[in-house]
């Protein structure tokens, strides 16, 4: 199977070599050829931008980011019950653990009652009530919960119980 001359040419412009029998007919139409491609890839190439005209690309871009990240709301979770990935919780410090003596036995009790087991130092605080394997994180220290995180924790607990029945 042998190229089209217009084939070839094509083929060495863009820098592939092409093996064909030689005669001179050949060559001059492949030279004519690339001399009239030639032009129209010179017309192709850009000026270069000016300041003013980088600055409104700039400008218009920032602009589409902007209002891109702004249309997307980000729920809000309360209670997650997954482990993270990356645990985003600080243990409670002494002082908290005696502040907070009596919530948190009556916490490790309710989770006695729905069937898992922890300690005072598996009692955590995070930005969400989260159940983990190995931790329980509360929003805020045990003795600052109130009537409606015990009720989310008493859920959270509930709900956890009722799946691992």
């Amino acid at each position: 199977m042998s190229l089209s001359d217009y084939q070839s040419a094509i083929l060495q412009h863009m820098g592939i070599p092409v093996f064909v029998a030689k005669s001179e007919n050949q060559t001059d139409n492949v030279q004519q050829v690339v001399s009239q491609k030639e032009p129209q890839v010179a017309a192709v190439t850009s000026t270069p931008l000016n300041k003013e005209e980088k600055q409104a690309r700039l400008s218009a871009l920032r602009q589409v980011m902007a209002t891109s990240t702004d249309e997307t709301p980000q729920p809000e979770v309360p209670v997650v019950e997954s482990a993270p990935s990356i645990p985003e919780f600080s243990p409670l410090s002494a002082s908290e653990l005696s502040i907070s003596k009596a919530i948190i036995d009556d916490v490790l009790n309710a989770t006695l009652i729905c069937g898992m087991t922890f300690n005072s130092s598996q009692i955590v605080v995070g930005e969400a009530f989260q159940l983990t394997p190995t931790h329980l994180v509360l929003p805020c220290i045990p003795s600052e919960l109130t009537a409606v995180h015990k009720k989310a924790l008493w859920q959270v607990l509930c709900e956890r119980a009722n799946s691992t029945q």
